[in-house]
């Protein structure tokens, strides 16, 4: 029985795993390279630099969120101390 929940689990992870390979491959991010049974997957990462670009404009705003969030669960804390 273990054996037939490991395989099934595995067979899953395969297939979760093959989703997202394809969807990065069709994003440009990662090409397949077959080498006899094996298939390479070769990332191409100045298909990142956009999306690394995105996130940073970002990175500032959210800093100073999570920043005032900690200032405001100190400020909780101290008045629980008190």
């Amino acid at each position: 029985m273990k054996s037939q929940k490991s395989l099934k689990l595995a067979d899953q992870q395969f297939q979760n795993i093959s989703k997202h390979l394809k969807i990065l491959n069709e994003c440009g991010i990662i090409d397949f390279n077959q080498i006899g049974r094996e298939r390479l997957c070769l990332i191409q990462p100045q298909k990142l630099i956009p999306a690394f670009l995105w996130i940073k404009q970002y990175n500032k705003l959210w800093e100073d969120r999570i920043d005032s969030f900690e200032n405001y669960i100190n400020q909780i804390q101290n008045k629980k101390n008190e």
